[in-house]
């Protein structure tokens, strides 16, 4: 399988009869969030969530991730946008909506580093370290 490369990210794209999955700067997504235009899904797992996330997203983890979830779908006129620590884990859940035929599938290209990377804030940790 040959990669196709974005702009945004290395992510082989699904075959030519999927629809594409669409990667975000972490530029856009601020704009977007700001609109109010989306509902932001973070595939961490709950300590990584628990640790630190971008204000606002839901938490709904790749290992159990299911696209029919009633969290996870966004209101008439948001689009869903996915993101993990570095893409990797959204762009599988991208794909796992893909299959179940949810579309648009959008994720932030380069997850949260990326979102970090940019300048932007997060959440600070929701429980004390374990120690």
């Amino acid at each position: 399988m040959s990669l196709q490369k974005t702009q945004w990210s290395r992510h082989p794209q699904p075959p030519t009869d999927q629809p594409p999955i669409l990667a975000l700067d972490p530029l856009t997504l601020r704009q977007w969030m700001e609109q109010e235009s989306i509902l932001l899904i973070d595939v961490r797992e709950a300590g990584e969530f628990a640790g630190e996330r971008i204000a606002g997203a839901i938490h709904q983890p790749l290992s159990t991730f299911d696209p029919m979830d009633p969290i996870g779908i966004p209101r008439p006129g948001q689009k869903r946008v996915l993101y993990c620590q570095t893409g990797n884990r959204s762009y599988q859940a991208a794909q796992t909506l893909i299959r179940a035929g949810v579309t648009p599938v959008l994720h932030l290209a380069g997850g949260l580093n990326a979102w970090k990377e940019a300048g932007y804030s997060v959440e600070p940790r929701l429980m004390p370290p374990s120690v």
